[in-house]
């Protein structure tokens, strides 16, 4: 019990640990055990109890709970705590598989795109804001055709995900319209110069002249496709699969201060905390009854909005992700973040990718801070009125029904403890091997989780970087308001 409490509640975060990271560790093992206990739990209430005989004594069989007072167990009692472990132990399963399927989504996102590349790209669009008239370059015709042979021709070095990006981008330069920029305010037929020249790839009949399309082979059914398109939202391969073309799954994610800008102004506008002050006895009763609360606000608001708005699976999952990393600092339930942003207009124009990388950004720059004073009170009762309750209940209607034979492992009552002090040793050993030889300059390890401390100040530069950038575009946009204000008068 002490041992949940330090990791749910007084365990120090390192400065030096990336967030994102240190956080999936914990949350996992405080879940697995809470779902000991609440197993456990689960078959004293609905099974054990009902094998057990009443106490002889004048006041029934008694149970103390964390306030003053004693009830007969095989009373009304019975009824409420049955309900209650049983949403206590769905909720816990429900968040492990949340956190397995969050930690997927960062693994993924690792794979995309790392700090060195993102700062690249933050650099160049700082010079973007800062020079937004720069004369065209000229594109010489010679350039259009020396490219493709280098770039598109099929090797074992080119991944399908590169040549999925050259077709894509080939054929937005051929529909002549580039994608939408917050960045510049120049004219159409500038914006769509530019975008081409960025581009610089050939046109559909330049490529089948050149270069031969390389040959994909569609892999065979597994039985998931109706899982992938129905829930996860993730496009069909049926159409795309015919005359060498490849699939729009397997185009690699390039990010844009488009998507990252509105990620991050839509996580803000998500997470936001309500204007009205509460006091302190609403922020403990909102602690113990927060589950309840949150499983009444999915029933009743936003399953109705999940029916009339399109449901994109990973995006939702990752804006849950970034609450669940701000930790006590959250001030809003999880119900309500997700229904702001299916009222948001970003929410249909973004994707999974944008949110993660723009939370890591926000994350990074503005920490979250520790919980206050009422939050580690009342949820350290909390806590401890769990623990004991089980505890006491147990041993005392064991002790009051004379029961025998509870000395060896063969018992549930010995079998806990005994699975306890084993996996907590275990824990120690694992934790002790995971920093043996470790240099405190060039890695820290928190729950057997190690990471490196340049790859932290790496995204710090990034997050710095990417303040300036949003400064700079601030500014830029308010000059421009101001200049067609004073325009208009």
């Amino acid at each position: 019990m002490s041992k949940t409490l330090y990791m749910g509640l007084w365990d120090p975060h390192a400065p030096e640990l990336l967030i994102w990271e240190r956080h999936f560790k914990k949350r996992l093992m405080v879940d697995i055990i809470w779902i000991s206990f609440h197993s456990f739990d689960i078959w004293y209430w609905w099974v054990g109890i009902w094998k057990l005989k009443p106490s002889t004594a004048p006041e029934g069989t008694l149970i103390y709970f964390s306030y003053v007072g004693q009830t007969d167990v095989f009373g009304w009692i019975s009824i409420p705590a049955r309900i209650i472990t049983a949403v206590a132990l769905v909720w816990l399963w429900s968040d492990v598989l949340l956190a397995i399927l969050q930690q997927n989504q960062r693994k993924r996102l690792d794979q995309a795109i790392d700090p060195a590349k993102l700062m690249g790209l933050i650099l160049r669009w700082l010079e973007d804001i800062e020079h937004p008239y720069r004369a065209p370059r000229i594109i010489v015709p010679g350039d259009m055709l020396d490219a493709p042979a280098a770039a598109l021709q099929p090797t074992s070095e080119h991944s399908r995900n590169s040549s999925r990006l050259s077709i894509r981008l080939s054929g937005a330069d051929q529909s002549n319209s580039g994608p939408p920029s917050l960045i510049s305010e120049k004219p159409a037929f500038e914006q769509q110069s530019d975008y081409r020249d960025s581009v610089k790839e050939p046109s559909k009949s330049t490529f089948s002249e050149t270069a031969t399309p390389q040959s994909y082979s569609c892999p065979r059914r597994t039985g998931t496709g109706l899982l992938k398109r129905g829930l996860l939202r993730w496009p069909s391969n049926k159409d795309d699969t015919a005359a060498g073309t490849l699939p729009p799954q397997y185009t690699p994610y390039e990010p844009t201060f488009d998507g990252i800008y509105e990620a991050s102004e839509l996580l803000d506008k998500c997470y936001e905390p309500p204007p009205k002050s509460i006091n302190s006895w609403q922020k403990i009763s909102r602690c113990f009854l927060a589950p309840y609360i949150c499983l009444y606000h999915i029933i009743i608001l936003l399953l109705p909005a999940l029916l009339t708005h399109p449901f994109h699976c990973s995006l939702l999952l990752a804006l849950l992700s970034h609450g669940s990393n701000l930790a006590y600092s959250r001030k809003i339930s999880y119900p309500h973040a997700l229904l702001r942003a299916l009222h948001s207009p970003n929410y249909k124009r973004l994707t999974s990718q944008d949110i993660l990388l723009a939370s890591r950004i926000l994350l990074t720059a503005n920490p979250p801070p520790k919980p206050g004073k009422w939050t580690m009170i009342s949820l350290g009762w909390a806590t401890f009125a769990a623990c004991s309750v089980l505890v006491i209940s147990v041993e005392l209607t064991i002790s009051w029904n004379a029961i025998q034979g509870v000395n060896n492992l063969n018992t549930v009552g010995q079998l806990i403890p005994f699975c306890l002090g084993v996996g907590g040793l275990g824990k120690v050993l694992w934790a002790s091997c995971m920093e043996k030889g470790r240099k405190d300059s060039e890695r820290v390890c928190y729950y057997g989780r190690c990471t490196s401390v340049t790859r932290s100040n790496e995204w710090k530069e990034v997050a710095t970087g990417w303040e300036k950038c949003r400064d700079a575009f601030l500014s830029v946009r308010s000059g421009r308001d101001d200049y067609s204000k004073d325009l208009a008068t």
